[in-house]
C-alpha cells in the first residue's frame, strides 16, 4: 500500500513539475535528476521532447504522439517501451550506454537517428528503418555494416571511430551525400565508387593507399584523406574539390592537383618534391594552403597566382623563391629558410617567420612584419 501511495505522490509531483514547462507541444527537461520515467499522462499531447542530463531509466507507457525525442546523456541502458512511440521521426540517444537496439526495429517512421557514443556492436535491428535519411553511429563498437545496405534513403552516414574493415555493404547507398568513416580499419575504398552523388567524404586515419575509385565521384567537393598511406593523388585531378585534406601521407607530388579550384588545401607532413603553379584558385573565397617540401622542388618556386590569403609552409627545409605574386599573409614556422629573393616581391603585406632564417637582412628594409 505504501508503495502505491509513494508512486501516486511521485506522479503528482511530476505533473506539477511539468505543468508550467509544457508550451504548445514542446517540452524540454534539462539537468533534472528527479525525472526517472517518461510515463506521465500530462505528456500525452507532447510531440517534441528533450531530456538531457537526467536519469531517464524507462520508456514504459511513453507518450505515443512524440515525433522528436532527444535523450542525450541520460545514462540510458535499456530501450524497452520505446517501440510504443511509433510516430517518432527524429531520435537522439547519443552519449548513453545502449548496446541492444531491438526496440528501434519497429520505428518505421524514423528519419534521423543519433546513436553516437554508446556501446553498440550489432546494428541488425536498424535494417528495417528504411525511411532513415540521417544515421549517426560514431564512437561505438561496430564491425559489420551489412545490415545498413538496404537503407537506400540515407543521405548522411557518420560511422567514424568504430572497427569497420569492409565497405562493400555501403555500395548500395546511392543517395549518400555525406559519409564519415574516419578512424576505422579500412584499406579498400573501391566500393565507394558507386556513391556518385556524394559531396562530402571524410576517411582520415585509416589504412588507405589506393584512391582510384574516387575518380568517379564527380560531385565531391570536400575530401579528407589525412593520416593514411597515400602516395599518388592523380585520381583526384578531374574532381570538383574545393576543400582537400591530405596531410600526413607519403605524397611526393601535388602536380595532379594543378587544375583544382581549391579554397583549402592541407598537405602538411608529406614527402613533397613537386608543387605546381596553382593558377585556378577561386579569388572570391578566403583560401588556406598548408604545404611542406621534403626536398627543394627543381624550379624552387611555389606560385599561387590569384588571391589566396593564408599560406602555411612548415617543418621542412626549403628555399623560398617567388612564393607568391599577389597580396598574401604568409606564416612560415619551424624552418631553415633562405629568403634572399623575397626582396623581388612587391606585394607582401604581412609575413611571419619562426625558426632559423637565413639572409634576413635582405628583407628588413621592406614593408614586412617579421616575428
Amino acid at each position: 500500500m505504501n508503495s502505491q501511495v509513494e508512486h501516486s505522490d511521485h506522479d503528482e509531483q511530476m505533473r506539477r513539475l511539468f505543468q508550467d514547462a509544457v508550451k504548445d507541444t514542446t517540452l524540454a527537461i534539462e539537468d533534472s535528476q528527479q525525472v526517472t520515467s517518461l510515463r506521465f499522462a500530462d505528456l500525452l499531447k507532447v510531440t517534441k521532447l528533450k531530456v538531457k542530463w537526467s536519469y531517464c531509466l524507462s520508456f514504459q507507457r511513453s507518450p505515443l504522439l512524440v515525433i522528436e525525442l532527444s535523450a542525450s546523456n541520460c545514462k540510458i541502458q535499456v530501450l524497452d517501451g520505446l517501440q510504443q512511440m511509433a510516430q517518432l521521426r527524429d531520435l537522439d540517444l547519443s552519449y548513453n550506454a545502449i548496446s541492444e537496439l531491438s526496440a528501434l526495429g519497429s520505428l518505421a517512421c524514423l528519419r534521423e537517428l543519433n546513436l553516437m557514443r554508446n556501446c553498440v556492436s550489432d546494428v541488425l535491428p536498424l535494417a528495417r528503418l528504411t525511411s532513415l535519411v540521417s544515421l549517426q553511429l560514431s564512437r561505438n563498437q561496430v564491425e559489420d555494416v551489412s545490415p545498413l545496405s538496404g537503407l537506400k534513403n540515407l543521405q548522411q552516414l557518420l560511422i567514424f571511430k568504430n572497427q569497420i574493415r569492409d565497405l562493400k555493404p555501403l555500395r548500395h547507398l546511392i543517395n549518400i551525400l555525406q559519409l564519415n568513416i574516419d578512424e576505422n580499419q579500412i584499406e579498400d575504398v573501391s566500393p565507394l565508387r558507386f556513391l556518385v552523388q556524394m559531396q562530402n567524404l571524410s576517411a582520415a586515419k585509416n589504412r588507405i593507399r589506393d584512391i582510384c575509385a574516387f575518380k568517379f565521384l564527380k560531385n565531391l567537393t570536400q575530401l579528407n584523406l589525412s593520416w593514411n598511406q597515400l602516395v599518388d593523388v592523380s585520381p583526384l585531378a578531374q574532381l570538383s574539390l574545393s576543400n582537400l585534406y591530405i596531410a600526413h601521407n607519403n605524397i611526393v607530388s601535388l602536380v595532379p592537383l594543378y587544375n583544382l579550384q581549391l579554397e583549402v588545401l592541407d598537405a602538411m607532413s608529406n614527402k613533397i618534391i613537386a608543387i605546381p603553379r596553382f593558377t585556378h584558385l577561386n579569388s572570391t573565397q578566403t583560401q588556406k594552403f598548408k604545404l611542406n617540401a621534403q626536398n627543394e622542388p627543381e624550379q624552387s618556386e611555389i606560385l599561387f597566382q590569384n588571391k589566396a590569403r593564408i599560406v602555411f609552409i612548415q617543418k621542412e627545409t626549403m628555399n623560398l623563391v617567388q612564393i607568391v605574386r599577389q597580396n598574401f599573409n604568409v606564416k612560415m614556422e619551424r624552418n631553415h629558410f633562405s629568403v634572399q629573393k623575397l626582396i623581388q616581391m612587391e606585394t607582401f603585406k604581412y609575413i611571419a617567420f619562426t625558426g632559423k632564417v637565413v639572409d634576413l637582412f635582405n628583407i628588413i628594409s621592406r614593408d614586412f612584419h617579421v616575428e
